[in-house]
């Protein structure tokens, strides 16, 4: 159970606060950039490094902490060296059979040649969403050759979450590089999200076990006819069209291989499509000028799709009524979900008390990183350039799209509710973080305001001078030592330009519990705003 955050420390521009000897020089050591490091940018470093190293490194770390016999550390070192020259060569498979004799013996697995066939195999379904109403195609490609003993199978299940494992039969294998097998879903098998178990059994034995995340729908087809029809029976407004129609849109976005499988299972996607047709079939259009927690969805211009929105609205919201307005970033690898469920809901719990329009956009992909060519872990103030080729057209229509899609929402939102457009602030954490800076950057005519939580991330040329003026707030967590450094530079370098900056640090709390722990101060800076030109507006404001 981890502590409760220490109450955090508040420091200002108009304060002495910030002490520069404290900003300068720091520089996290590397086992905990590798240790705290957000996780979606070391797995876009992967990505572009190749995997072969990158699972060297691991191991290595893995066998430096390995209680084992000197004698067995030399030999398992030795193969993760051969391994590596192996991947430098362009050896793949050879590299890939390295690794996977080094993972054995790490977990104290016999290196036998029924072994070296089990974890030469990788089996997934061609899909993560595994319609019942017909077969399920999987896929098995192998890293490395390897003889396939006698009697070799492939066993294959389903477990949900505190539930039983629900079998789907065993498959003999052959001895192919690659081959395609297809089981059956039980008819009678609820819907939702689930676990896809693949096995490699030899003599009855498991000797590699493999899991992948997938959603289990029903006959998805029919069911999207079926909503159509309804559909065009009913009055709806755009948006709410679009959120009946997304979760099929989704389906097949992920059958194609352009979407991932996001994090709310289908299941709850269309269990909120059929609610809102309920509800426009009883005569109400639960999506336009809805208050409270809201999941809806657009289509996205350019892109030509639909993109899932949330948004939190105040109940005390009333036609002609104007509110100021947030636009919320989430981190790399989240959703439109994220920011509204940060400890519990604490997001529009605030946004209910202090009157404020949220808007969580999905940002086009899970690392759109919204428009922002943010290339780690090069953050602000470093002089390394590693990453910084990331490119390519497919990445940069994703940046456009994502930035596109957080300002798009943002309008379509405050257009409908006639927010204050004169209040409108920008947040967001750690990727939603440079998000933040890039934005706030850009687009400097929109905002009244900026906060950052842990996202230092900056391109190179940005001109601070560009946030002179503007409402600036910095938030960070003590126990975040690779973006903390970096937040400290940035608030020292804006305070010795003259440009007002306010800084939060929260003793005690990571990378993943700073924007959670900050939050009330956020809205409390947000606030305080609407003290510039009106200085006799009383404090505290809530």
């Amino acid at each position: 159970m981890s502590a409760m955050p220490a109450r955090p420390r508040l420091r200002s521009a108009l304060t002495r606060g910030i002490a520069i000897a404290l900003l300068a020089g720091f520089c996290a050591p590397p086992a905990a950039l590798a240790q705290d490091f957000p996780i979606e940018f070391l797995r876009m470093m992967a990505a572009r490094r190749g995997a072969p190293p990158a699972s060297v490194r691991t191991l290595r770390q893995l066998l430096a902490a390995q209680p084992m016999a000197e004698a067995e550390k030399s030999r398992v070192a030795a193969i993760l060296d051969a391994a590596e020259k192996d991947a430098a060569a362009g050896r793949t498979a050879a590299a890939q059979r390295g690794l996977a004799e080094a993972r054995a013996a790490l977990a104290g697995t016999p290196w036998t040649p029924a072994q070296a066939f089990a974890s030469s195999l990788d089996v997934a379904p061609r899909t993560p969403i595994l319609d019942a109403a017909r077969p399920v195609a999987m896929k098995i490609g192998a890293s490395y050759e390897a003889v396939t003993p006698p009697g070799a199978r492939l066993r294959l299940s389903l477990e949900r979450r505190g539930g039983p494992a629900i079998s789907l039969g065993e498959k003999p294998l052959v001895a192919r590089r690659t081959e395609t097998v297809t089981v059956a879903i039980p008819a009678a098998m609820a819907t939702g999200r689930y676990a896809f178990i693949s096995e490699i059994v030899v003599d009855g034995a498991s000797l590699a076990r493999s899991s992948a995340q997938v959603d289990v729908v029903r006959d998805l087809a029919s069911a999207e006819a079926r909503a159509e029809r309804r559909l065009a029976a009913v009055k709806a407004s755009e948006d709410a069209a679009a959120t009946v129609r997304y979760p099929y849109a989704l389906a097949k976005s992920v059958a194609s291989g352009q979407r991932e499988l996001e994090r709310p299972p289908l299941a709850d996607r269309l269990t909120r499509s059929d609610d809102v047709l309920t509800a426009l079939e009883a005569g109400l259009d639960p999506i336009r000028h809805g208050v409270g927690d809201q999941r809806r969805a657009y289509r996205l211009s350019g892109a030509d799709e639909l993109m899932p929105l949330r948004i939190y609205v105040p109940t005390t919201w009333k036609p002609g009524t104007a509110l100021p307005i947030v636009l919320a970033l989430h981190g790399g690898g989240g959703d439109e979900n994220e920011m509204l469920e940060v400890d519990g809901g604490k997001f529009g719990k605030l946004a209910e008390r202090y009157g404020y329009i949220v808007v969580s956009p999905f940002g086009y992909r899970p690392v759109g990183a919204w428009g922002s060519p943010i290339t780690l872990p090069s953050v602000y103030g470093s002089t390394t350039k590693e990453g910084r080729a990331v490119g390519g057209p497919e990445r940069a229509r994703m940046l456009e799209l994502s930035e596109k899609d957080a300002l798009t929402a943002l309008d379509r939102i405050a257009t409908e509710y006639g927010a204050d457009r004169k209040r409108m602030f920008v947040t967001g954490h750690s990727m939603g973080g440079g998000g933040t800076w890039y934005l706030a950057h850009k687009h400097r005519a929109l905002w009244a305001g900026a906060a950052a939580s842990a996202g230092p991330f900056f391109v190179d040329g940005y001109d601070l001078e560009r946030l002179r003026g503007m409402g600036v707030m910095i938030v960070q967590g003590e126990g975040d030592p690779p973006s903390l450094a970096a937040d400290r530079k940035l608030a020292a370098d804006l305070l010795i330009r003259g440009i007002g900056v306010t800084y939060l640090e929260t003793p005690s709390v990571n990378h993943g519990q700073t924007f959670g722990a900050s939050l009330p101060s956020i809205f409390e800076f947000f606030e305080r705003q609407r003290l510039r030109g009106n200085p006799t507006i009383k404090l505290p404001l809530k």
